[in-house]
């Protein structure tokens, strides 16, 4: 894969900074990666993948969409 600064059909990850209670700012790149169906992933996920030497396995917490507003 690569990394993208703007957003293109073929993203399939968006890599978010939440909040302590897990909300992410609702920005247009949030919202087209859920319409679209993406993988939205934190920012410690990558850290924590980093600190493994492998990718982790990403499991979805919950199924809701919290947001900041």
């Amino acid at each position: 894969g690569t990394l993208a600064k703007d957003w293109h059909d073929g993203v399939s990850h968006l890599i978010v900074h939440p909040d302590a209670d897990d909300r992410c700012n609702r920005t247009m790149k949030y919202l087209v990666a859920i319409l679209n169906g993406c993988w939205i992933l934190s920012y410690s996920w990558i850290n924590d993948s980093l600190a493994q030497h492998a990718w982790l396995l990403a499991v979805c917490k919950n199924r809701s969409f919290i947001v900041n507003s």
